[in-house]
């Protein structure tokens, strides 16, 4: 079973489409602008909070679009630096406030760790 795909489609229909937005913006940022170490450290922080789905990871972070920049980047400390890490996620012109939506966030961890798991078998560790 699913679970990921399952959360996407309930959650679209419960929230009129910000999840789905998000999921379809983390796939593309996974898929086009994030590096393998922001990938690696989003997923490890989401399994190491003993969650392994993007609502889990929300329920842990409730100021989720600083968590997912500090998470992923590994440094971010700052509000700008926040700003930066989402500016380029979405690349120029992107909608950077959608971040700090819960739903949109929820669903950005769940695209790009959906698109991350399709392909890390062929990044193991240490290669």
């Amino acid at each position: 079973m699913d679970t990921e795909k399952m959360i996407a489609r309930l959650m679209t229909r419960r929230t009129g489409g910000a999840f789905d937005l998000g999921r379809r913006a983390g796939e593309a940022w996974a898929e086009g602008r994030a590096e393998e170490d922001e990938l690696r450290r989003l997923d490890d922080a989401s399994t190491a909070d003993g969650f392994d789905t993007a609502a889990g990871y929300a329920a842990v972070h409730p100021d989720i679009a600083t968590a997912i920049a500090r998470t992923a980047s590994g440094s971010v400390t700052t509000g700008r630096a926040v700003e930066a890490f989402w500016a380029a996620a979405f690349g120029v012109g992107g909608n950077v406030a959608a971040a700090g939506d819960q739903l949109f966030a929820r669903g950005f961890v769940a695209g790009a760790l959906a698109a991350w798991r399709a392909v890390r078998h062929e990044f193991p560790l240490g290669s």
